[in-house]
């Protein structure tokens, strides 16, 4: 057994220093849309966004796929083939499911947000009209008060008698 003494001149743990780990790598997609631009879309364009995105999303959550071979080495049995052809269209049949889920997903979204939206300007126009209705009966009590003391200002010994 070695003793801390012995350590390598360049050992991290005589120098105090704890190696680097290694640098993350990560690859970030962010995708912004205002809804009311999407809302203008065209079916057509919608289901192309969509499908990209289901595109995305299914690379990130599938495993990557083995490396593709040279069409020169692409001796492979028939059978093989069709397999392939299975899994490929099983692939498609996911990614077309979640597009679609997502779809649905975005669409309830967007009708929940067009609900909230006319229950607030529903709300902004109550509160207007009461605003209205508080700002008159204010003024009309202002008016009220401006006669009242005027009527009290102007005849100020018939109401010292009465005290």
């Amino acid at each position: 057994m070695r003793q801390p003494a012995e350590l390598e001149e360049d050992s991290p743990v005589q120098s105090g220093l704890t190696p680097a780990a290694p640098p993350e790598s990560h690859f970030e997609l962010v995708i912004r849309v205002r809804h009311d631009e999407m809302a203008q879309w065209p079916p057509e364009k919608l289901t192309a966004f969509f499908d990209a995105v289901g595109v995305v999303m299914a690379a990130k959550t599938h495993p990557a796929a083995p490396p593709r071979r040279p069409i020169a080495a692409a001796a492979e049995a028939p059978a093989d083939v069709e397999q392939r052809i299975k899994r490929i269209e099983q692939t498609v049949d996911t990614v077309r499911r979640h597009v679609a889920t997502l779809h649905e997903s975005m669409a309830e979204d967007l009708k929940d947000f067009e609900a909230a939206l006319a229950s607030q300007n529903h709300v902004i126009q109550s509160t207007r009209t009461a605003m209205s209705q508080t700002d008159d009966l204010v003024e009309r009590v202002v008016e009220a008060l401006e006669n009242l003391q005027t009527s009290t200002l102007d005849r100020p010994q018939e109401f010292a008698a009465i005290n």
